[in-house]
């Protein structure tokens, strides 16, 4: 079904000096086995397996260059789903520790920035972060290799060595824009004038 989390979704919980966030991104299927990062492991594009806890780590560890140094990661939680319209049920976890690495980045109170793909069927598949480096630059990206971080961001979402979905349960395969704005819904829990 389009626009479900099932079979799977990551949901990543993170901090910074402003808020509490959390994002939660659709995956392939998680299987219950034994694994380095005791969180079983994801069914990847590649037609292999990924230790779960690998997985959301290199993914993060490409979203770090995207925050300021005061954002945190303090876990994850995967859910599963049987199917489109049943119950989430959160079936392992674990702690995260990593930061943003974005030392100086300008305005970043409220600022949202997401990024797109089309996937293999023609899905959307997204990124969104919340209180990330503006660069004090709100300029559209549509084209990722102009910025080494998204360009390599890019290079990870469109390979098979992982298991992230569209909502469409398709692989990304198709940049489409970078933005940046802000988040109107944050601004007004931030008292922001």
């Amino acid at each position: 079904m389009a626009n479900a989390l099932d079979p799977a979704f990551v949901q990543l919980n993170y901090h910074s000096q402003y808020g509490v966030h959390t994002a939660t991104i659709p995956t392939l299927q998680w299987n219950s086995v034994a694994s380095a990062g005791n969180a079983g492991q994801f069914e990847t594009w590649g037609a292999s397996d990924i230790d779960a806890k690998e997985m959301v780590e290199d993914l993060i560890d490409l979203m770090e260059p995207f925050y300021p140094t005061d954002v945190e990661y303090d876990g994850f939680t995967i859910f599963t789903m049987a199917s489109a319209v049943a119950p989430a049920l959160p079936v392992a976890g674990g702690i995260l520790t990593n930061v943003g690495t974005q030392a100086v980045p300008g305005f970043t109170q409220a600022v949202q920035t997401t990024i797109g793909w089309r996937t293999a069927t023609f899905g959307l598949f997204k990124i969104v972060m919340l209180d990330s480096a503006s660069g004090d630059d709100f300029s559209i990206i549509r084209n990722p290799s102009v910025d080494v971080s998204l360009l390599a961001l890019h290079n990870y979402m469109i390979g098979n060595t992982h298991g992230w979905s569209g909502r469409d349960n398709a692989r990304p395969t198709q940049f489409i824009k970078c933005t940046q704005t802000l988040n109107e819904k944050l601004r007004r829990s931030y008292r922001q004038t």
